[in-house]
């Protein structure tokens, strides 16, 4: 059997159970004030509980609203910040995959360097006291290299760090 899970299939609960200026809390376990705290139902089981009687029935005071039509100020301001922080958290999404991408240039940069230095060593015949000088000036410039390549990697996951955490510099 294939289940289809596509966005047209699976509704996400997004409906609130009004009864008398409350909502009903999750799991329908009992009455708050706050659009927040209330609990969210798909539209089917929204229907279900606030038609206890059938469809034609007395309904109880109670009726069922889409959370984008809730007038509730507290509700309005949270919905805003979760707006911000998605935003949010998409742009540093986008950041981490531009540093992800310099990180990987910068490792097939190094590892292009490794591959030159060691032709260049296996292609020269040197005198061996000459060959172990150069050798060691190598082995020197590939460290300093390395070092500065940690260095901006640290640099770069620290202003990740500072973003994630709001902690920048305008």
């Amino acid at each position: 059997m294939i289940v289809d899970i596509s966005s047209e299939a699976v509704e996400r609960p997004a409906y609130l159970i009004c009864k008398y200026g409350g909502y009903y809390r999750p799991n329908s376990q009992g009455y708050t004030g706050s659009a927040i705290v209330a609990g969210r139902y798909t539209q089917a089981e929204a229907k279900d509980i606030t038609h206890p009687n059938g469809p034609k029935g007395p309904r109880d005071g109670m009726t069922y609203i889409h959370e984008d039509e809730v007038m509730d100020e507290d509700w309005q301001f949270h919905r805003a910040i979760l707006h911000g922080q998605a935003e949010r958290i998409e742009e540093l999404e986008a950041e981490n995959g531009i540093l992800r991408t310099e990180k990987n240039a910068d490792a097939e940069a190094i590892g292009a360097l490794r591959e030159e230095i060691d032709r260049f060593l296996e292609d020269r015949p040197f005198v061996i006291g000459w060959n172990d000088g150069f050798e060691h000036g190598v082995k020197e410039a590939l460290r300093t290299l390395h070092e500065q390549w940690r260095e901006n990697s640290a640099v770069k996951e620290a202003a990740i760090l500072a973003l994630i955490e709001g902690d920048t510099n305008d």
